[in-house]
């Protein structure tokens, strides 16, 4: 990136001529041949298959992806990505999870007739009662996620030439408020514009943050999909028979927010040094972007035969 080392700013050297390649005044894309990817996960699967009119699939898995600079998650530019290090020379700090990250993930579906009507525990013979109560099926897709990981900026800048600065994080104060919302997610209270040093000759120096890559997490996921369907049996054999569906897509109307790019305002820490993050940014830690699908509704008819 054509940087120079922190201990420059201290000792007044960070000046242009300094710089590895002093004829450009630019940033310089750095690729280091030096990665590392870890990758590690359980997985566990619960089955039942078709008896007694139920049958359900369940998986979970929770997974840690780490990596350092230079790998291929890290090009996302999304929840903190980028291929570019803060500090050249500190590529240890670089080591976090990567920004395609899911810690916890839980998938299930499920499908269960109702023991009613003919053939079935009760109500087993023909009948008003037997054909309006037998037949009936309920369905559903559940999917649960926690959220992606992403950096908490800043706009203040270390006088070595980076690009871009994370905050400082406070200890012991939680990153996400008590009730997150559209309208407050991450806690301002949690993050620091970066403190300042002084150099050999008194000036004022900018520190780097001390939070890392990628400490917070953004908002999970929540989606249940169903369905309900009532079969019509023309013969006592169940080979032909008509069935009639409602199936509810986002059944409980519930949204899914997204986290915008790391540089986006709403995750930059602006203020004095040493200030919380929302002194002069109030727009820090709302959420900005989301899935606008609300709950969908159809019906629908099939003929088996």
């Amino acid at each position: 990136e054509n940087q120079v080392p922190f201990s420059y700013a201290l000792n007044g050297t960070n000046t242009q001529v300094n710089r590895p390649f002093n004829y450009m005044g630019s940033n310089i894309l750095t690729v280091f041949s030096n990665a590392l990817s870890n990758y590690n996960a359980l997985n566990l699967k619960a089955e039942k298959r078709l008896s007694a009119g139920l049958e359900f699939l369940a998986n979970y898995s929770w997974q840690k992806n780490i990596s350092s600079n230079g790998d291929g998650p890290d090009a996302y530019t999304q929840n903190g990505g980028t291929s570019i290090a803060m500090n050249t020379y500190d590529l240890a700090g670089e080591r976090a999870v990567t920004p395609i990250n899911i810690k916890h993930t839980f998938s299930s579906s499920a499908s269960y007739e109702l023991p009613f009507g003919p053939g079935r525990q009760f109500l087993n013979k023909n009948g008003i009662a037997s054909q309006f109560l037998g037949g009936w099926v309920v369905n559903g897709i559940l999917s649960l996620r926690t959220g992606f990981p992403t950096d908490i900026r800043t706009n203040v800048l270390p006088p070595v030439f980076n690009t871009f600065n994370v905050a400082s994080c406070v200890p012991g104060v939680s990153m996400t408020v008590k009730n997150r919302g559209v309208d407050g997610f991450f806690n301002p209270a949690a993050f620091t514009v970066p403190g300042v040093t002084h150099s050999q000759s008194g000036s004022v120096v900018q520190e780097f943050g001390n939070c890392g890559r990628r400490v917070a997490t953004g908002p999970g996921s929540k989606n249940l999909d169903s369905s309900i369907f009532k079969n019509f049996y023309f013969t006592q054999s169940d080979r032909i028979y008509l069935q009639f569906r409602t199936e509810f897509f986002n059944t409980t109307n519930t949204p899914t927010f997204l986290l915008p790019s790391a540089s986006d305002p709403t995750l930059t820490c602006q203020g004095t040094p040493g200030s919380v993050c929302n002194s002069k940014n109030p727009n820090f830690g709302k959420l900005s972007n989301g899935q606008a699908t609300g709950r969908q509704i159809q019906f629908s008819a099939k003929l088996y035969f």
